[in-house]
């Protein structure tokens, strides 16, 4: 991680976060989600949210979900399932990613 410039503690402390949480994520697909401008804290709260929820969402859709969020639409992934949540949605890896493309579930 240090040859590649990465956050060593911030990976760390999402890892942990999501271990002490029961969610099931690598360290290095953390620190590959850092290096494509994501943002690990959030993406690890958004997989919490996801699942004190009930929803079905996987780490790789989350965090494609969470660059959406944060760079296309300027607010969290939590904020983001959230509409997702309130619009009937239960699994979020079949859902429209984009919040302007939801229709009502079927």
């Amino acid at each position: 991680m240090n040859l590649r410039g990465s956050p060593i503690d911030q990976i760390l402390q999402a890892w942990t976060h999501a271990y002490s949480a029961g969610i099931a994520v690598d360290y290095l697909f953390l620190e590959a989600h850092f290096l494509v401008a994501g943002d690990p804290h959030d993406l690890i709260d958004g997989l919490i949210f996801a699942r004190e929820h009930q929803l079905k969402l996987s780490p790789t859709n989350a965090a494609a979900r969470q660059l959406v969020a944060r760079f296309a639409e300027g607010r969290s992934l939590r904020e983001s399932l959230a509409d997702l949540k309130e619009a009937g949605y239960s699994d979020l890896d079949i859902a429209p990613v984009r919040p302007s493309l939801l229709a009502s579930p079927e």
